[in-house]
């Protein structure tokens, strides 16, 4: 009757309108006091404040920084797959995978997910905290290598997340800290002399991406 829009799952009785925001949380309005009503068919169950629900995650992104104290400053492309159950609001937990690509390595990080939206609503904040272990292959090294593996990965993640009827987009900023070790050929001086250079790289770098939840 004032003019007011609002937003929510309709439930149309004899003589009043119930919008519920939640769960828990709803609004009834008696019918003489609306001057219009329009309704889109969603299912209740798919709307963006459901709890105790699967949840899966899709994106892609850039990482960008120097690898580690020997390389040069360097884009590359990220990308993960995450599937997860939303114990409420706030808090959901999953699993993962990954890749990232860093100068002369690729890492398939498998990865614990932690993640959870910050407010109620449609546009809200949310984080997200990724933590596990990655397995490393070679890319274009310039040195002939002996063996590359990976480590620990971590990766803190802010961003803001669009949620619609039945998936949200996301843009999120990351951190991302990888172990590796590194292990060139041995190199043979003469006379028994022999070389062997094994490298601990820490490995961290910014990134950026986007991506799409359902």
């Amino acid at each position: 009757h004032n003019g007011s829009i609002i937003w929510g799952i309709s439930e149309v009785r004899q003589d009043e309108v119930v919008v519920h925001f939640t769960e828990q949380d709803s609004l009834i309005i008696p019918a003489e006091n609306i001057k219009s009503f329009k309704t889109n068919k969603l299912n209740p169950e798919s709307y963006q404040d459901r709890v105790k629900a699967l949840y899966y995650q899709v994106s892609t992104g850039v990482l960008v920084g120097s690898s580690h104290q020997y390389s040069g400053n360097e884009a590359s492309f990220t990308g993960s797959f995450v599937s997860g159950y939303k114990l409420k609001q706030r808090l959901g937990l999953g699993l993962g995978v990954g890749v990232d690509f860093y100068p002369g390595q690729r890492h398939i990080p498998i990865f614990l997910d932690l993640q959870g939206d910050l407010l109620a609503g449609r546009i809200t904040p949310f984080y997200q905290f990724n933590v596990g272990y990655s397995w490393a292959e070679e890319r274009d090294a310039p040195i002939e290598l002996e063996s590359l593996s990976g480590g620990f990965y971590l990766k803190p993640s802010v961003g803001v997340r669009w949620h619609f009827a039945r998936y949200s987009w996301f843009l999120r900023l990351s951190y991302i800290r990888q172990e590796s070790t590194t292990r060139y050929e041995p190199i043979d001086f003469g006379n028994g002399n022999i070389m062997t250079n094994v490298e601990d790289r820490v490995l961290q770098r910014a990134g950026i991406s986007l991506g799409v939840s359902f």
